[in-house]
């Protein structure tokens, strides 16, 4: 990088091999094993783009401490960020500010940083004391642990992500629609008249009813009340007679009926005269 020192030794360890968001993760987890209240607020955590400067926020009683890390193996860090580290402490009113690389700061930055009672500069050999040998297959499982998603290019991101809520959007409508049409087709069913069964007996009851008992001589209703009729002249005899089964009709009484009923079929005919 242009305008900066290259470091006097750089190291070749596991650590050196850490990509950044792995190194934030260390440098958190060693001062949470210290009794910090550790938050991450730095792009390794968060993945946004910009960490504002700080990475993690320390807090432990009355303390309130920044920490920037800086992942550098080639390069020294310079007192510009000894300066910017200084000038967010000041604003958000921490008590402290520790300013972490894994190689090397400049003579400049560690100047700067002697002037400030509640800085701190911690280079890659501190560092390495600190933490203690790191093995390559915790760097591997912190890997994984922390492996941030692919980011994409934004346009290509916003297009993607109004696709995704577009085609969410079509699919809940057509559930939507689907619920609807099941629950009209349910109603219309419910709604069709229930088959008419008859009760048993009824229709026998009703043609037993309807059809009379006929004797030579005599017809008979099936109910409660007999209606005795003279065939031949289709006058009633007896209007009402008992629920007894009639008797046959003696040569005498038929020759009288006979009588009666012509009687009555002369009259009428002498009073109608068009007969």
């Amino acid at each position: 990088m242009k305008g900066l020192k290259p470091v006097s030794r750089r190291h070749d360890d596991s650590l050196s091999r850490v990509g950044w968001e792995q190194f934030e993760a260390l440098v958190a987890g060693y001062y949470r094993s210290q009794g910090f209240q550790v938050e991450h607020v730095g792009t390794g955590e968060t993945g946004r783009d910009s960490d504002g400067g700080v990475d993690l926020k320390l807090r432990r009683g009355e303390s309130y401490i920044l920490v920037q890390c800086k992942r550098w193996t080639a390069m020294k860090v310079p007192h510009n960020a000894v300066h910017e580290l200084l000038g967010i402490m000041v604003n958000q009113g921490a008590t402290g500010a520790i300013l972490i690389t894994s190689g090397e700061f400049t003579k400049a930055a560690i100047e700067a940083a002697s002037r400030q009672r509640d800085f701190k500069l911690i280079d890659g050999h501190e560092l390495r004391v600190m933490l203690g040998p790191v093995p390559d297959s915790a760097l591997d499982s912190l890997a994984r642990w922390r492996a941030p998603a692919p980011k994409m290019a934004g346009k290509a991101a916003s297009g993607l992500g109004r696709a995704m809520v577009a085609k969410l959007v079509i699919a809940g409508l057509f559930l939507v629609f689907v619920v609807l049409v099941a629950q009209y087709l349910q109603s219309v069913i419910l709604s069709l008249p229930a088959a008419v069964e008859p009760r048993p007996g009824t229709l026998t009851q009703v043609a037993e009813r309807s059809t009379p008992v006929i004797s030579p001589t005599v017809q008979v209703d099936a109910d409660t009340c007999q209606e005795l009729i003279d065939k031949p002249s289709g006058t009633y005899i007896d209007h009402c007679a008992s629920g007894k089964a009639p008797q046959p009709l003696s040569e005498a009484q038929l020759r009288e009926q006979q009588r009666r009923a012509d009687a009555a079929m002369k009259v009428i005919a002498d009073s109608t005269p068009e007969l």
